[in-house]
């Protein structure tokens, strides 16, 4: 029997899923089942992985989960980010129902003031300080993020960036790429001109090159 994508080529496998003879090197190997190329992307798809790429190649390299085979980065970051929402508001919401409940009962003695302390007072800022610190945490990767992205676009264009091709360019709005661009100007991380159309345009030193007239400057025509 030959292969359905190599006439020339022996078939050593069928497909589970369309029942066409593939050869080795179109065989691969999902959970111990035989896919083709086409079967193999849409199971992979199912578990979480953009593209086979070859999951195994060979009759004896029969494996267990294959290692591309996991959960985004993304998906992880979010799931985090929603255990700590639900960590520090459980925690938050434990510390205030046991502070209103001390406070309706009274505090007898310094044993019920510890109590009242270390039941209801601490879980209760700790659960906001978990929420807070999480969400500092957020905006600090969303600044990294978008810092890598405007520091990517001022390469590629040779050191000098404006906020519409910022915005054309990447996931920021025109209003956000205007306004980080003006505060990286203002911390003198970048330097601002205007040319003779009126175009502001923000110059990172590091990344501009030795320009030897107009014709190279990709703003040029703008």
């Amino acid at each position: 029997m030959k292969c359905f994508f190599h006439p020339d080529r022996e078939a050593i496998a069928t497909c589970v899923e369309c029942g066409k003879p593939v050869c080795n090197d179109c065989r691969n190997k999902i959970y111990g089942r035989n896919f083709c190329d086409q079967c193999a992307r849409l199971e992979a798809s199912k578990h979480e992985v953009n593209a086979p790429n070859r999951l195994v190649t060979s009759v004896t390299h029969e494996k267990r989960r294959p290692s591309n085979v996991r959960r985004p980065t993304g998906q992880r970051r979010s799931s985090s980010g929603n255990g700590a929402y639900v960590g520090g508001g459980c925690l938050s919401l434990f510390g205030f129902m046991m502070t209103i409940g001390a406070l309706g009962s009274g505090l007898h003695g310094m044993g019920d003031f510890i109590l009242f302390l270390v039941m209801g007072i601490a879980p209760l800022i700790g659960g906001g300080m978990i929420i807070g610190n999480h969400i500092k945490k957020n905006k600090r990767l969303k600044a990294e993020k978008t810092e890598r992205i405007l520091l990517g676009l001022a390469e590629k264009h040779n050191g000098r960036l404006t906020a519409t091709v910022v915005a054309a360019e990447s996931p920021l709005s025109l209003a956000e790429a205007d306004k980080l661009l003006k505060e990286m100007a203002s911390n003198g991380f970048v330097e601002m001109e205007v040319d003779n159309r009126g175009i502001i345009i923000y110059q990172f030193a590091s990344l501009l090159p030795e320009l030897e007239d107009d014709e190279d400057d990709p703003f040029a025509n703008l």
